[in-house]
């Protein structure tokens, strides 16, 4: 159920009840080559929570695996490409990315993101 008045939002719930329902995660995964497409509903924008390029066995064991190599900055460039807008595409690959893997190791972008709405729009905050 959808509330459309923010008023009756607040009176609800406040303001947290307000932001979980605008909120939204989503994950993304590209291998190198190919474009990591992020995308929000109309009136919402990006925010990414967490990015990792490089190779990540899943392991039942938990333990590090030889040719684990992740590049943990990747939150960096695909936030500078994707902060605030509806959406966007990355180019996967080490063009874009530091390399941290050994030569001839398969490595793909795994992002993690939220589409938000915000309550108001400044311009300025000077009077």
């Amino acid at each position: 159920r959808r509330t459309r008045n923010f008023h009756v939002t607040l009176a609800r719930g406040g303001i947290s009840y307000y932001l979980s329902r605008i909120i939204t995660s989503h994950s993304a995964h590209a291998c190198d080559g190919e474009p990591l497409r992020l995308h929000c509903p109309r009136h919402s924008t990006i925010s990414i929570q967490a990015a990792f390029y490089g190779n990540h066995p899943l392991s039942v064991s938990r333990r590090r695996h030889r040719n684990d190599c992740l590049n943990h900055g990747a939150v960096r460039s695909v936030s500078n490409s994707c902060y605030g807008r509806q959406k966007c595409a990355v180019a996967v690959g080490n063009q874009t990315f530091r390399d941290p893997c050994a030569p001839g190791t398969r490595k793909y972008l795994s992002v993690l993101y939220s589409c938000g709405r915000t309550l108001c729009a400044f311009s300025s905050f000077t009077e």
